[in-house]
């Protein structure tokens, strides 16, 4: 968001959108964002650039990994696209003319070997993570817990509980990922509802104690807002065609941006069954 929109001044369209076209100009090259608020007073990363120390700037980003040394030309137009003041920012015209912009451009060859570089070094990352995690979760099993629920009375969840439980199949394609959702290869479903009622129960948030399905209910006070209660339902589903389950948190009442804070709070508990990624095909 450009500075004059923060300050609540009248603004410039096109001002506007050649200062965030250089947000994610800068993003594609370094793999992260430049500040996290184009502020002069608020933010230290900004406030080098509003006060005309953008050599301090760069060396900041410089020092941070990845490492990615960047032309001056490149730099020369980023700062120029990033001035404090509108109305010095150059046009797209001064910009499609700047040698950065008229500067030698990689193949489709090379750039489809950059990215399959680029892919392969991130499917053994990602390879790395699974297998930790899928070694954090051995030997979790759906072991027998007591919780309270419905009202405080006490529930025990053991195996033969469990097993009642059906699970609801839905097609891939209707599965988007969302902010409140994530996919897993666990094999068993009943630790990670272990884990919810976990937290749950610390937190002494009243739920509901599943009757024939995955599907957990529960609701929290939202003390930090309007007071109101928010209440929650929580699916496993079994995508169908493949070796995938998808866990979503649904906000059925209360205000959103509570939910979305417990929610964080709450996936933390639960990163180790986070191991599967929706790709659309």
């Amino acid at each position: 968001m450009a500075p004059e929109i923060i300050f609540g001044r009248k603004y410039e369209g096109a001002k506007v959108d050649i200062f965030a076209s250089a947000v994610i100009l800068f993003i594609m090259l370094l793999q992260r964002p430049p500040y996290e608020c184009a502020h002069p007073q608020q933010n230290p990363h900004y406030e080098m650039l509003a006060a005309g120390r953008a050599d301090l700037f760069w060396q900041a980003h410089e020092a941070s990994p990845p490492p990615n040394p960047l032309s001056a030309e490149f730099k020369d137009l980023f700062e120029k696209m990033q001035t404090l003041n509108p109305s010095k920012r150059p046009s797209v015209a001064e910009i499609i003319s700047h040698p950065w912009m008229n500067g030698p451009t990689a193949s489709q060859q090379e750039i489809r070997a950059e990215f399959s570089e680029r892919k392969k070094q991130l499917d053994a990352i990602l390879k790395e993570q699974r297998d930790q995690k899928k070694s954090e979760r051995a030997g979790r099993k759906s072991s027998d817990v007591t919780m309270r629920g419905d009202g405080g009375k006490e529930t025990i969840y053991n195996a033969e509980f469990w097993a009642n439980l059906e699970m609801e199949e839905i097609d891939y394609e209707d599965c988007a990922q969302t902010a409140t959702k994530f996919f897993t290869t666990c094999e068993e479903n009943g630790p990670i509802f272990i884990d919810v009622l976990g937290y749950l129960d610390e937190k002494k948030m009243e739920h509901q104690v599943p009757k024939d399905q995955w599907k957990l209910k529960y609701s929290f006070k939202d003390a930090k807002y309007n007071g109101e209660d928010v209440q929650v339902t929580v699916y496993i589903s079994k995508i169908a065609d493949r070796n995938i389950k998808c866990v979503e948190f649904v906000r059925t009442k209360g205000y959103q941006q509570a939910f979305s804070e417990h929610y964080r709070d709450l996936a933390q508990k639960l990163e180790m069954y986070r191991d599967a990624t929706y790709v659309y095909e």
